[in-house]
Protein backbone atom coordinates (compact mmCIF):
# COMPACT_ATOMS: atom_id res chain seq x y z
CA UNK A 1 0.00 0.00 0.00
CA UNK A 2 1.17 3.62 -0.76
CA UNK A 3 0.03 6.73 1.04
CA UNK A 4 0.36 10.35 -0.27
CA UNK A 5 -0.74 12.63 2.53
CA UNK A 6 0.40 15.76 2.11
CA UNK A 7 -0.87 18.88 4.34
CA UNK A 8 -1.85 21.72 1.98
CA UNK A 9 -2.04 21.61 -1.95
CA UNK A 10 -2.14 24.74 -4.07
CA UNK A 11 -1.37 24.99 -7.72
CA UNK A 12 -3.12 26.89 -10.72
CA UNK A 13 -6.38 26.63 -11.43
CA UNK A 14 -8.44 24.90 -14.51
CA UNK A 15 -9.70 28.58 -15.38
CA UNK A 16 -6.07 29.62 -14.82
CA UNK A 17 -7.39 32.39 -13.01
CA UNK A 18 -7.02 33.33 -9.09
CA UNK A 19 -10.55 35.64 -8.98
CA UNK A 20 -12.79 33.54 -6.69
CA UNK A 21 -13.25 33.07 -3.25
CA UNK A 22 -11.68 30.44 -2.10
CA UNK A 23 -8.50 31.74 -3.74
CA UNK A 24 -8.61 35.17 -2.47
CA UNK A 25 -8.95 33.83 0.49
CA UNK A 26 -5.63 31.44 0.73
CA UNK A 27 -3.86 34.21 -1.03
CA UNK A 28 -5.04 37.08 1.77
CA UNK A 29 -3.93 34.26 4.61
CA UNK A 30 -0.20 34.05 2.91
CA UNK A 31 0.43 37.30 2.91
CA UNK A 32 -0.83 37.55 6.39
CA UNK A 33 -3.09 40.35 5.49
CA UNK A 34 -6.45 38.92 7.08
CA UNK A 35 -7.42 40.36 10.13
CA UNK A 36 -7.88 38.10 13.49
CA UNK A 37 -5.95 35.17 11.64
CA UNK A 38 -3.12 34.08 14.34
CA UNK A 39 0.48 33.80 12.48
CA UNK A 40 1.18 29.87 11.50
CA UNK A 41 3.26 28.38 9.38
CA UNK A 42 2.77 24.54 7.19
CA UNK A 43 4.12 23.11 4.21
CA UNK A 44 2.68 23.87 1.01
CA UNK A 45 2.76 21.21 -1.87
CA UNK A 46 2.48 22.03 -5.42
CA UNK A 47 -0.38 20.13 -7.05
CA UNK A 48 1.90 19.46 -9.89
CA UNK A 49 3.89 17.36 -7.49
CA UNK A 50 1.10 15.67 -5.66
CA UNK A 51 -0.10 14.08 -8.95
CA UNK A 52 3.75 13.30 -10.41
CA UNK A 53 3.87 11.38 -6.82
CA UNK A 54 0.45 9.31 -8.09
CA UNK A 55 1.61 8.81 -10.98
CA UNK A 56 5.13 7.31 -9.74
CA UNK A 57 3.76 5.21 -7.23
CA UNK A 58 1.02 3.98 -9.33
CA UNK A 59 3.90 2.97 -12.23
CA UNK A 60 6.20 1.67 -9.45
CA UNK A 61 6.26 -1.65 -8.13
CA UNK A 62 8.64 -2.38 -5.57
CA UNK A 63 9.47 0.49 -3.18
CA UNK A 64 12.01 -0.08 -0.45
CA UNK A 65 12.01 3.28 2.25
CA UNK A 66 15.06 2.92 4.08
CA UNK A 67 14.66 4.35 7.47
CA UNK A 68 18.51 5.38 8.14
Amino acid sequence: MTIINPGFIQGPTFSGSNQFTSAEMVTKILKNDMAGIPKVSFGIVDVRDVALAHVRAIETKNLEISNG
